[in-house]
């Protein structure tokens, strides 16, 4: 197995990418290159792991919330290199159960 078809799971800590990704759900990760919008998750420095969509333009690396309360975070390519991690691309998501309360 390459090390780019290896497969990781991490969930989901908060909600910038709902209602597509909620909170609690398990993302599937892989070890490919990120495409221009591709969703991943990544490691940011001061802010923590989030999933966003990535868009790069040029030398700008951009990391878009579905959700519209989160900012658009964008870094240049130094800052990039600087404080972000590319965790992983996600290739799947799993809802996370949601126990029903009766009452």
């Amino acid at each position: 197995m390459s090390i780019a078809s290896m497969v990781l799971t991490y969930t989901l800590q908060d909600d910038g990418m709902e209602p597509k990704m909620n909170r609690g759900d398990i993302a599937e990760l892989s070890k490919e290159e990120l495409k221009d919008g591709d969703i991943g998750v990544f490691s940011i420095s001061g802010v923590g792991t989030v999933c966003r969509e990535f868009h790069r333009n040029g030398d700008e690396y951009i990391l878009k919330p579905l959700n519209k309360k989160h900012k658009i975070l964008s870094f240049t390519k130094a800052m990039w290199k600087k404080v972000c991690k590319v965790v992983g691309k996600v290739v799947g998501v799993f809802q996370a159960f949601k126990k029903e309360t009766n009452g």
